[in-house]
């Protein structure tokens, strides 16, 4: 009786040792949590936010405070804290990440330098079970008033489908700045032969877009804070052109094939054909947004836009056509951009000078060469038999770039010419006007 009361005796001491050890190492550990301020910010302005990540692998996080000081003042930004999920390991939390909003302004912070504090605590029972602590501090300037705005230019008289120029003048460089146009965005670029803080963006109206509610410049600088001013604006409506396409089951049998995928019925041409007319030309639309979102930032062309030498019209800007196939309407469509008609396989001029954004096959529109002209303005060459240029030329006003052509979804050989701003399709007519160009571009530029 007496060995096993020392049996059980010893194993009461030894599973209490065992829990004091398991206690020690969880709770009594004496490692500091550690303090990672996730994407830290240099300056913080009137709508800040600051997340902190917090790390401790042994008794877990527990609680975090962040506040930013200033003039030995302390400014709490707020606090977090988890609880624990059992007294023998902590919060059983490793990691945990905390976002903090707030507003400098309703803290009584000022503008200018402060230091970002952040202090961490684990779940260890030392310091009378406060915990081991750490604090992390990082220099911020605090920055709380927007750039101030002013427009320079006047006349913004911009056609649907067409294009316009709006220049500005910032306070502060930004971080990004540009007009708004309804529900589009058009960046800013640095104006050519301006002072420092002047800017100028080349906007425009879709073609399916009858009325704009809203025009007015926006800045961003670095702490995030917005500085707006209104634009004057007119919107000159056009009368839409409307236009009857009859397929042909020759067209058909000539040019479906090639666009026909695997899975598809070799007899319903048709099918292929509405499926090319509208899932391809949308994605083709969708390919060419995002090549015009790398437009250079300075104007590399100059004066009026070359047109086709030699050649007729045989379509244009936004026609709404309808597709007739043996007498009844199978589908529509908006040309965006305006056929040109020469001799077979006619050498193409680059319309003016810029750089190819590219140059290969794009739907539709088959052989294509893109020309980024700076300022997020791009001319497309359609439907050519030949590229003569690569992706990252440049190219000069007037140098031959390809050969027109059928490729794509053209029916007969000619040059397929569209204008983009930022990805949105404008009048090329605009374009070949001289007058135009210095009306409504040029003069707007030279404001001061």
């Amino acid at each position: 009786m007496k060995r096993i009361l020392v049996c059980l005796l010893s194993f009461v001491v030894v599973a209490v040792l065992v829990l004091a050890g398991l206690f020690a190492f969880f709770r009594l550990e004496g490692t500091p949590p550690a303090i990672e301020v996730v994407a830290p910010p240099e300056v913080i302005g009137r709508d800040a936010t600051v997340r902190v990540r917090v790390r401790d692998d042994r008794s877990g996080v527990r609680r975090v405070t962040v506040a930013l000081v200033q003039d030995q003042r302390v400014y709490r930004v707020g606090a977090g804290t988890l609880p624990p999920a059992a007294w023998w390991r902590g919060t059983g939390v490793p990691e945990r990440e905390w976002t903090f909003s707030f507003h400098p302004h309703a803290l009584g912070l000022a503008e200018g330098p402060a230091r970002l504090r952040v202090e961490a605590w684990d779940a260890s029972a030392r310091n009378v079970l406060a915990g081991n602590w750490a604090r992390l501090e990082r220099p911020v300037r605090v920055d709380i008033t927007p750039p101030r705005v002013q427009v320079l230019s006047r006349m913004h008289n911009v056609a649907v489908g067409g294009a316009g120029l709006v220049a500005y003048r910032l306070s502060e460089r930004p971080a990004d700045s540009g007009v708004v146009v309804g529900d589009r965005f058009f960046p800013g670029y640095p104006k050519p032969g301006g002072r420092a803080g002047d800017y100028a963006a080349l906007v425009a109206i879709p073609f399916d877009v009858q009325q704009v509610d809203r025009v007015y410049v926006e800045a961003r600088d670095a702490a995030g804070n917005v500085g707006r001013a209104g634009v004057p604006f007119l919107v000159l409506r056009r009368t839409p052109r409307s236009d009857r396409i009859r397929i042909t089951d020759d067209f058909l049998r000539r040019k479906m094939p090639g666009f026909a995928r695997p899975d598809e019925p070799e007899t319903d041409l048709l099918a292929v054909f509405l499926r090319v007319n509208g899932e391809l030309r949308r994605e083709n639309a969708r390919r060419l947004r995002e090549l015009c979102a790398g437009s250079r930032p300075e104007l590399l062309w100059s004066g009026a836009f070359l047109r086709l030498p030699r050649s007729s019209r045989r379509a244009g800007f936004a026609e709404r056509r309808t597709y007739l196939y043996r007498g009844r309407e199978v589908d529509r469509a908006v040309h965006l951009g305006v056929d040109l008609a020469a001799t077979a396989h006619s050498p193409v001029p680059a319309a003016n000078a810029g750089r190819v954004a590219f140059a290969g096959e794009l739907g539709i529109y088959g052989n294509t060469v893109l020309l980024d002209h700076g300022f997020g303005l791009f001319s497309l060459y359609g439907h050519l038999s030949s590229i003569a240029v690569t992706p990252g030329q440049e190219v000069r006003k007037g140098q031959v770039i390809g050969r027109t052509g059928m490729t794509g979804l053209a029916g007969g050989d000619h040059l397929h010419f569209a204008m983009l701003v930022h990805g949105v399709f404008v009048d090329p007519v605009e374009w070949w006007d001289r007058k135009w160009i210095e009306g409504h571009i040029l003069a707007n530029l030279a404001a001061e």
